[in-house]
């Protein structure tokens, strides 16, 4: 409390007098990595790294001294900020300082522009640490600038793809077909774009203890699948099924008023009328403040 208060001669007086007798290795190391940030909040960068290396100089591989060593790397000046948070990666490829050092690399490429040189980067360490937690986030990075910043979708795809059959249950699976799906759209390739987005919709794992893990996507796949068959394929009877779906799982969803006045379009296309005007009737009831009532209630006006 006395380092976040400011009070760094009282914080670094408690933290030395406890490193006179720690109560283990873990509290130890903790109090080494507290010390070098109280020397980084006073200026004192030398002082820092000094306290830092104490700490990521021990053989073991732990949040200690992934910690500490990205400390440093964050005092590193910037021809070599890409080469310290690299060693960060390399040495603690499974800790969460891993996570934000590839970060801060994917930034500062993008804030110099260079990105072929981040492509070439990630295509590198996606081989050297396929086996480590950061793998998904390495394939992911390197499908995002091959899409957004080098224009080459097939090639993204292909990456996507490799990151979903290496970690088909990793936390980025489900963004990956999304992202998929996303370059289909783009290119007006709706098949395969549907056949992802279903996927996305149908893939949920349920646990007796937690619930359901629905992706956080599957609201969004449900509602594109549906806009397609209605827009892009003319399938009225597709689309209303889906939109459907999505007023039944998300009744309170933030599109579930686009949904239910697509429902009504989807029957006026198909040329369902008693459905048309039943679907509008029920729309009005359901969502008065919609910025579709005025269209409905005048349609309805106008029946009558």
């Amino acid at each position: 409390m006395a380092q976040y208060e400011g009070r760094l001669d009282d914080a670094e007086s408690e933290y030395e007098r406890l490193l006179d007798d720690p109560p283990n290795v873990d509290k130890r190391r903790w109090l080494e990595v507290n010390l070098g940030h109280l020397a980084v909040e006073r200026g004192d960068e030398e002082t820092a790294k000094r306290r830092f290396a104490a700490v990521y100089a021990d053989d073991r591989v732990d949040e200690h001294g992934a910690n500490a060593l990205y400390a440093v790397a964050k005092l590193a000046p910037k021809e070599h900020a890409v080469e310290a948070r690299l060693a960060v990666m390399k040495r603690y490829p499974n800790q969460v300082a891993a996570e934000f050092a590839l970060q801060e690399i994917v930034g500062l490429h993008r804030a110099d522009k260079q990105f072929e040189a981040l492509e070439s980067l990630l295509a590198g360490m996606c081989v050297t640490l396929a086996d480590s937690a950061l793998g998904d986030n390495l394939w992911f990075e390197r499908a995002l600038v091959l899409h957004t910043e080098l224009n080459e979708p097939d090639a993204a795809l292909d990456a996507y793809r490799e990151l979903f059959a290496r970690y088909p249950k990793g936390p980025l699976a489900d963004d990956a077909l999304w992202e998929m799906a996303s370059i289909y759209r783009e290119h007006q390739l709706w098949e395969p774009a549907i056949v992802l987005l279903t996927r996305i919709a149908d893939d949920v794992e349920t646990s007796w203890f937690v619930g359901s893990y629905d992706s956080d996507w599957v609201d969004d796949a449900i509602y594109d699948v549906a806009w397609i068959k209605l827009v892009y394929q003319s399938d009225y009877d597709g689309a209303a099924r889906w939109f459907r779906r999505y007023l039944k799982a998300y009744p309170d969803g933030i599109l579930s008023d686009d949904a239910a006045w697509n429902l009504v379009e989807a029957h006026r296309l198909r040329g369902d009328e008693p459905g048309y005007w039943a679907a509008m009737t029920r729309f009005l009831t359901d969502y008065p403040e919609s910025r579709y009532a005025r269209r409905a209630s005048a349609r309805l006006e106008e029946r009558s």
